[in-house]
């Protein structure tokens, strides 16, 4: 670490700090249009899009549904809380399911079942907006809206995920940048268009919305599996390994491609000591006959 002392220290008292540890390389990356995207991946580019339009609704709208529906500033925070932690808990299950089954069928399934319990949602909300004594227990409300949360937020990365299984390796940092690209254009219309539909029905129009959306998703997706089945990649380089995998035990994933820059020494007194045997830098020593 080399530290550089700002040439006005005496008015500002500051330290810039520069690391000479070299930025990582990634080599051959290829550019990918969004008209080659959609081409790969017709279901990948329109979920992503819809889903956008679901989640920046979900996020910027659902506090505004809850205070239409009469609820206290703890009951909002509450609510706000259980959608996201019910949503970073889901993410590791629904991933392990989308790695033994077609992704599609799991996106689908979660598709509809987030529709299923944006219906659920609705229905248990009777009276819960009256004041006091009078409204009804909002308990069955948070239990369906975790369940909502739980196969609904997930569903980007299992986009994202389906996008890959689809294309070569040296385009993922481009699709992967065009999903995010066509989700961002979703988002922009998300919160207009469920706002229209709360003027409409009135405050479970919220969920209505949700509801019609995730059935978009689902029934494209049911749509696409008709159209293509599925293949294997051969460029997928998916392999199961262990949480407390070090990066040395990474770098000996035999399916990965070797990497031309020679290990670190850190890495080498690693391997060394474990005993592997790793390819060495081809060393031409001269000696005499």
């Amino acid at each position: 670490m080399v530290f550089f002392k700002s040439s006005d220290w005496d008015k500002h008292g500051l330290y810039l700090f520069a690391d000479q540890k070299k930025p990582p390389t990634f080599k051959r990356i290829k550019v990918m249009t969004l008209k080659d995207l959609y081409e790969s991946s017709p279901f990948g580019m329109v979920s992503s899009f819809f889903y956008g339009t679901i989640q920046a609704a979900l996020f910027t709208l659902l506090a505004v549904y809850a205070t239409s529906m009469n609820f206290t500033i703890l009951e909002i925070s509450i609510v706000t809380f259980l959608l996201a932690i019910s949503g970073a808990i889901s993410q590791f299950p629904v991933g392990k399911i989308s790695d033994m089954y077609d992704r599609r069928k799991v996106i689908v399934f979660s598709s509809f079942s987030a529709a299923a319990f944006a219906i659920f949602t609705i229905l248990v909300t009777r009276q819960m907006y009256l004041p006091g004594e009078l409204a009804t227990s909002k308990t069955w409300f948070y239990i369906f809206l975790v369940l909502f949360s739980f196969c609904s937020l997930p569903m980007f990365s299992l986009i994202l995920a389906h996008t890959n299984d689809f294309i070569p390796k040296e385009k993922f940092v481009a699709a992967g940048a065009g999903l995010q690209f066509v989700f961002g254009l979703g988002a922009m219309s998300g919160p207009f268009l469920c706002s229209i539909f709360m003027d409409l029905v009135g405050p479970n129009g919220f969920f209505i919305f949700l509801f019609f959306f995730h059935l978009v998703i689902g029934f494209f997706g049911m749509y696409r599996m008709k159209v293509r089945k599925t293949v294997e990649n051969p460029d997928s380089q998916f392999v199961a390994m262990p949480q407390t995998i070090t990066p040395a035990g990474i770098e000996l994933n035999p399916s990965t491609e070797h990497i031309e820059e020679p290990y670190s020494d850190k890495v080498k007194e690693i391997l060394e000591r474990k005993g592997v045997k790793y390819k060495k830098e081809d060393v031409q020593v001269k000696t005499d006959n």
